[in-house]
């Protein structure tokens, strides 16, 4: 047997488990990156600017004390659009994130444009812990005034994430 060949025996399972410790250190901080959704952001796309806002409290349901949550979208549009947005709310879970509605909101802004708030107000899911982590995403499309679309629908934005304690 050559001199450096059972040298080499010996440092290729070392590099195997160097390399396999480094995928699991990655996989384990990935993992949790992969519920998270990424920060308020801003899109601008025929003549409308959209912005999912972190989700606040709206109220405690005066029948049974559960919460209600608001999801707002700031948006700021120009005269003549008519705006379609699709709006989807999450719970984030040890798992994953699981979407718990979606609603679709439709706007026109005839001869004025102008900065407005739409709101959804949704009961906060209950996965069955203690407190709820909640976001929602966005995305939309706008159409001018002659009816033609002026561009497809932008990529989803995603609000930051709010965490709300349940009453019980």
């Amino acid at each position: 047997m050559p001199r450096n060949q059972g040298l080499q025996k010996r440092i290729r399972p070392a590099a195997r488990r160097i390399a396999l410790i480094s995928v699991l250190g990655f996989a384990a901080t990935a993992g949790p990156l992969a519920v998270a959704p990424a920060a308020e952001a801003a899109t601008t796309r025929g003549g409308c600017t959209l912005n999912p806002l972190a989700p606040i409290l709206a109220q405690d349901d005066p029948k049974d004390g559960e919460r209600t949550i608001n999801y707002r979208i700031s948006l700021d549009c120009a005269a003549d659009r008519r705006l379609e947005v699709q709006q989807e709310i999450y719970v984030v879970t040890p798992r994953r994130s699981m979407r718990k509605g979606a609603t679709t909101h439709t706007r026109t802004f005839k001869d004025t444009g102008g900065k407005f708030r739409l709101s959804t107000i949704s009961r906060l899911p209950d996965t069955g812990a203690e407190r709820e982590d909640v976001y929602h995403r966005i995305r939309f499309i706008t159409r001018s005034r002659d009816g033609k679309w002026d561009s497809g629908w932008t990529e989803w934005d995603t609000s930051k994430t709010a965490t709300f304690k349940h009453n019980k």
